[in-house]
């Protein structure tokens, strides 16, 4: 089994402080938040260069991206 933790819990930090923190909690993975006026550790960016550096941050904390959560409607988009 694999463990996750949702970038939400951080959502006072950026993105790599969230993915440097869910590391450090020893978590296998992420699950990353869009959230209106709570969390934003990333956007719906379809640009390569963007979504490279995404995965090359969590690539450097060791965590691998499990999902991404967001607002209104709570839809899950699982990455593979």
């Amino acid at each position: 089994m694999k463990l996750g933790c949702s970038s939400v819990l951080f959502n006072q930090l950026d993105l790599y402080g969230a993915l440097q923190h869910i590391a450090w909690a020893g978590y296998e993975g992420a699950e990353l938040a869009i959230l209106a006026n709570h969390c934003r550790h990333i956007e719906l960016i379809t640009d390569k260069a963007y979504i490279d550096e995404v995965k090359a941050t969590a690539k450097k904390h060791g965590v691998k991206l499990f999902a991404i959560v967001r607002d209104p409607c709570r839809c899950r988009v699982y990455l593979r």
